[in-house]
């Protein structure tokens, strides 16, 4: 993952953090903060056979009727996250899609 990844969600954006937080807890990743007003979530992953584990960020931005969520990383140790970064961001979004319909 070398940059951020975005993908759009037909949700209101308060119905969308409210999933992304289940979803980071379902993947039993570590909450740093929150900032409900800004759209912003911060969150670690443990350790893995890949890497050291990796300091992510998410961000949802609202839009007209729907809205978008971006997802970070920062390395923690190391140079190169071997895709994992961007295979986290990607069960992220799925459990998000998934969260919102129920």
């Amino acid at each position: 993952m070398s940059g951020p990844l975005r993908k759009t969600f037909s949700f209101p954006s308060d119905k969308v953090l409210d999933a992304a937080l289940k979803a980071i807890s379902e993947l039993r990743f570590k909450i740093d903060s929150v900032d409900r007003p800004n759209g912003l979530i911060n969150f670690k992953t443990g350790m893995s056979f890949r890497s050291w584990g990796q300091e992510m960020s998410l961000l949802v931005t609202p839009g007209e009727g729907e809205c978008s969520v971006e997802i970070g990383k920062r390395l923690r140790f190391g140079l190169l996250d071997w895709g994992e970064g961007a295979s986290i961001a990607g069960k992220v979004f799925d459990l998000i899609a998934k969260n919102t319909r129920s």
